[in-house]
């Protein structure tokens, strides 16, 4: 691998995950300290044996076998990754003394640390892949599906705005079955912090359901950051760092009333209308049939056990229900009869 490869791509990994930047410089200090001859102290050795080194001013043989993560108190699955790109080299692997890497050019390494993150080149968005049937089994919507898929190709934030029933989660789901895409539900999937799901999963497409249930005025100012310029502030050992990631976020809400103009200015809002009864008994069947492998007469069966007797309008009630009971008709019945029993109660 060329050595200008080997440097993008480390550069690359610096600015999209600053940890690594910590992890680099106590590869480098660690390398300063311990990388040179026993006899005179000089650093100019040339490598003679998986682990001895030769001294060129003195011609002492010293023998260094790397460094282990508890030497440089580095995370293991930083120092993996970094052996993995053809940055670190394993040089001993011990069943119970662990793993010993050194650099294989401690140069590179130099180099990428002595860059600004604001030198570093932009990466481009992840091109996005597709499904041929995404939207399928969502009725109704021909034109909207048509812009959503220009919206996704062309990084354009979307807010789907409705009451329940009108298709907002089914959307969203399935947008989620993109690759790179993560779906955060408000107030529960973002008290981990959105930050930190930002920073560590750098999503192509951040999916949020129930958007206005977002009170951290924190969490709102760093989505509004994220969609005005691709880019996340985290602080490392004391040192703030500008992650660039390029999201594109599709979110859902009930309504906007509890969003602020700032953040909703960013996105293109959809307002979408309450599905009637009869679409209804149609996208269960085609989830069912389409998705889940349940006949069609057993999906027209759930449809309507959901609709009528349970009096849900939630297509996702059906889904489990499917799941539970398969094609066995007898036990839609059972289920159905233990949900509607535990719902009245």
């Amino acid at each position: 691998m060329k050595d200008e490869t080997i440097t993008g791509r480390l550069v690359r990994l610096v600015r999209e995950r600053p940890g690594y930047r910590d992890t680099l410089e106590k590869i480098v200090k660690w390398y300063d300290e311990n990388f040179k001859c026993e006899g005179c102290g000089s650093r100019n050795l040339k490598r003679v044996g998986k682990h001895k080194y030769k001294c060129t001013r003195c011609g002492y043989n010293t023998i260094i076998i790397g460094f282990h993560t508890m030497d440089i108190q580095a995370t293991p699955a930083y120092l993996v990754k970094l052996a993995n790109m053809g940055i670190l080299e394993v040089t001993y692997r011990g069943s119970a003394s662990g793993v010993y890497y050194m650099p294989k050019d401690i140069d590179v390494i130099r180099r990428v640390l002595r860059l600004s993150p604001r030198e570093i080149e932009v990466p481009p968005p992840r091109e996005l892949s597709i499904p041929d049937d995404l939207f399928e089994p969502i009725v109704g919507y021909d034109d909207l599906k048509g812009l959503l898929i220009d919206c996704l190709k062309k990084r354009v934030h979307v807010l789907l705005v409705g009451p329940p029933s009108t298709a907002k989660s089914m959307i969203l789901q399935e947008i989620a079955r993109i690759d790179g895409s993560y779906f955060a539900l408000a107030g529960t999937s973002t008290k981990a912090g959105l930050r930190d799901v930002i920073v560590e999963e750098r999503p192509s497409i951040l999916i949020i359901d129930e958007l206005d249930k977002i009170y951290n005025p924190n969490e709102l100012s760093i989505l509004l950051t994220l969609m005005e310029s691709g880019f996340i502030t985290v602080t490392i050992h004391g040192r703030r760092e500008r992650v660039y990631v390029n999201t594109v976020v599709f979110a859902g809400a009930n309504t906007t009333r509890k969003i602020p103009p700032e953040l909703l200015s960013r996105f293109l809002v959809i307002r979408l209308r309450p599905y009637t009864e009869e679409e209804l008994r149609k996208i269960i069947v085609n989830v069912l049939v389409r998705r889940e492998g349940i006949s069609e007469p057993i999906a027209k069966y759930i449809a309507e056990k959901v609709i009528i007797e349970m009096g849900s309008r939630d297509p996702r009630d059906a889904i489990k229900i499917a799941r539970l009971s398969g094609n066995d008709k007898k036990k839609v019945d059972g289920i159905t009869r233990i949900l509607k029993r535990y719902k009245e109660s």
